[in-house]
């Protein structure tokens, strides 16, 4: 039989021409698009995807609402939102496309933006207190920067990905593509900092260091070796921070992210340190056989301990300045780290420590405590003296007796 020929749509969906099929061109859905189940969309316009079909159990037993439950995350300052839970959206709202679709935009992309600046940022600012201020400076540099937008998203998804289990592996999917696409952006840009960028990269380093710590204390990391080197990876993003604000200090300094630079600063001056948290470790450090240069390093790298220990009583830990500690180490400090140098794993082992006390935060969780408990079992008993007040901290001076995995919980109790 012969065939009849049709006409090629020149109006037909994006979808319907990018898969080489005769769109029918109705409105607002293509049948094409409402078989397949993809989102459909005109050059005119943007359409509405297709209908949603059997919906999931949890979105019918609520009569067609997506929104089921509440729960109620603990915040650092013991403030208890109610968050709704958020809508299951299809796959065709997942994250495709090049980097080079960083202006092409989804509900999922909404209900992140949404997310980030209703729950996630008030989590993450160096200071909560201050937390508008922070939120206005970072919104207006995402609006000029993409790649710095796409990380947002990214932590946004990542949070979700914490707070909803249920919904851990799409979420977590998400947050690495975005995650990937803003990398690629930046990586693509080829920027040389200065005036102009200098704020919106500087905020970028900050979130892509706080994902990287999130995902590095989330497990599952059964092996030391592998979760100190992940560790130490987070802690170098942390100090690429310090290499931006090295090139553009003075206008950071002169800027709307100002607070952030006079925290730094405050971290920075080791003078008048008041807190004794610090004191044994500096006494034996005094009495281990080390090379100049390394004993200076460690040293250093205790003094801006101690001083964020400082800090940290002063704020009642509310404050997110532990952040600043690994911008400010030297260089050579973090070069024992990776050897393994013993004298710098117990200096990290008393950092863990005021990582376990922010633990209720999303991003951090048991990390510090499972820190402290691998370097304990690194060292074997040799060093039980030197790991004496990290063991305590966590109620146990056996490191036997102390986590060996980190939990999958997203809210630790206690």
């Amino acid at each position: 039989m012969h065939r009849r020929g049709h006409r090629k749509s020149r109006n037909g969906c994006v979808e319907c021409k990018r898969r080489h099929v005769k769109c029918d061109e109705t409105h607002p859905t293509c049948i094409q698009c409402n078989t397949a189940q993809l989102r459909c969309m005109y050059a005119s316009g943007w359409n509405s995807g297709p209908p949603q079909s059997s919906a999931s159990p949890r979105a019918s037993s609520q009569n067609g609402s997506s929104i089921t439950s509440t729960v109620e995350p603990r915040s650092p300052n013991n403030i208890q939102p109610r968050i709704p839970d958020p809508p299951i959206l299809n796959a065709h709202f997942s994250v495709t496309g090049s980097a080079d679709d960083h202006f092409t935009v989804n509900l999922l992309h909404l209900q992140l933006f949404n997310h980030f600046t209703t729950e996630t940022a008030n989590t993450i600012m160096l200071d909560p207190r201050d937390s508008q201020k922070s939120m206005d400076v970072t919104m207006k540099a995402a609006l000029s920067a993409p790649y710095l937008m796409q990380e947002i998203l990214a932590l946004s998804a990542l949070h979700l990905s914490v707070l909803y289990p249920a919904q851990r592996e799409f979420y977590h999917h998400q947050a690495s593509a975005l995650q990937t696409r803003a990398l690629t952006i930046f990586n693509n840009s080829h920027l040389d900092v200065n005036a102009e960028n200098c704020i919106p990269i500087a905020i970028f380093s900050s979130l892509l260091a706080m994902h990287s710590l999130c995902d590095v204390v989330s497990g599952p990391n059964d092996d030391f070796s592998n979760f100190l080197n992940s560790f130490i990876h987070c802690l170098d993003l942390h100090r690429g921070i310090r290499a931006i604000a090295s090139h553009s200090w003075r206008i950071l300094r002169q800027s709307e992210l100002q607070h952030v630079v006079e925290a730094g600063e405050a971290l920075n001056r080791t003078d008048n340190l008041v807190g004794k948290e610090c004191d044994e470790l500096r006494a034996l450090l005094g009495s281990a056989d080390i090379g100049h240069a390394s004993m200076t390093a460690c040293e250093t790298a205790i003094d801006h301990l101690q001083r964020t220990f400082d800090m940290e009583r002063l704020s009642d830990g509310r404050d997110n300045t532990f952040a600043i500690w690994p911008v400010l180490v030297p260089t050579e400090y973090m070069d024992l780290v990776i050897k393994r140098s013993p004298e710098a794993l117990v200096v990290l082992a008393h950092f863990a420590v005021v990582l376990h006390s922010h633990r209720r935060e999303w991003f951090i969780r048991e990390g510090g405590g499972y820190l402290i408990s691998s370097i304990s079992r690194h060292l074997g008993s040799y060093w039980d003296n030197w790991m004496a007040w990290p063991n305590s901290v966590l109620g146990s001076s056996n490191p036997s007796q102390l986590p060996r995995s980190l939990p999958q919980s997203p809210l630790p109790a206690g």
